[in-house]
Formats: C-alpha cells, sequence, structure tokens
C-alpha cells in the first residue's frame, strides 16, 4: 500500500482497472444518489486507472515519457490550481464548505499526489531507457 502511494510505477499499474472501474461505479452512484460530495475522488480515481492503463508498457515501449510529460504538465498545473483555490479562499475568509466537501478533497488530492509522483517515475525511467536504447 505504501509502494502505491508513493506512486510507485509498477503497483500503480496493478491497480489500473479497479481503480478505472471504481472511479467510474462511484462517479455513477454519486450522480445518481445526489449526494454531491464524492465526485472529485470519483473523477481522480478513475483518471488514476485510465492513465496508468494508458502506460503499462512504461518499463518496455521507448518515447512514453513524452506522453508521461505531457500528462505531468496537465496534472501538475491542475494541482498548482487547487492549491492556490485554497490558499484564496483561506486568505479571504471564505467559510468552509462542510466535511464532506474537506474530506473528498482531501482523498482526490491524495489520488492526485500519487498520480504526479507516478508520472514523473515513469518520465524519468522511460526516458532514460530512450537515451540508452538510442546510445547503443
Amino acid at each position: 500500500m505504501w509502494a502505491f502511494l508513493r506512486g510507485d510505477p509498477s503497483q500503480v499499474v496493478r491497480f489500473c482497472m479497479p481503480l478505472l472501474i471504481g472511479g467510474l461505479v462511484g462517479g455513477f452512484i454519486v450522480a445518481h444518489v445526489g449526494a454531491g460530495h464524492g465526485v472529485i475522488t470519483a473523477i481522480y480515481a478513475g483518471t488514476l486507472g485510465a492513465i496508468g492503463a494508458t502506460l503499462k508498457d512504461w518499463r518496455t515501449e521507448r518515447g512514453l515519457w513524452m506522453l508521461a510529460v505531457l500528462f505531468l504538465l496537465f496534472f501538475g498545473s491542475v494541482e498548482v490550481c487547487i492549491i492556490l483555490n485554497e490558499l484564496w479562499d483561506a486568505f479571504r475568509g471564505a467559510q468552509p464548505h462542510g466535511y464532506g466537501l474537506t474530506v473528498d478533497v482531501s482523498i482526490a488530492s491524495l489520488l492526485l499526489s500519487v498520480l504526479i509522483r507516478f508520472l514523473f517515475a515513469v518520465a524519468r525511467y522511460n526516458f532514460a531507457l530512450s537515451r540508452a536504447e538510442r546510445d547503443a
């Protein structure tokens, strides 16, 4: 479990299908129950599963580092926007939204940080693989 939370690529790829299915089912349930909380977590769980499935050949296929960097730039900027939004709300003294949304955003931020660490590790390893094969 700790390896997954550290963004270990082999663990993220191993759990990509349960994450993808869990995100889809979770989003479906939250949308039909109307609870309102859990949507963000479902989206990021599904996203982590989909990107893990997309990059499952990270050890063997050259050039996947470019796709990982593209995802990293996009989701890194999403994380920066979330952090800046939370800081802006804190500075202007906005009232908290309640515990449900706080838990939802916290779990989604954890999944997003796993995604960013996963993408960084894949990009670094696959870039080294591409250079080694090119130099050989």
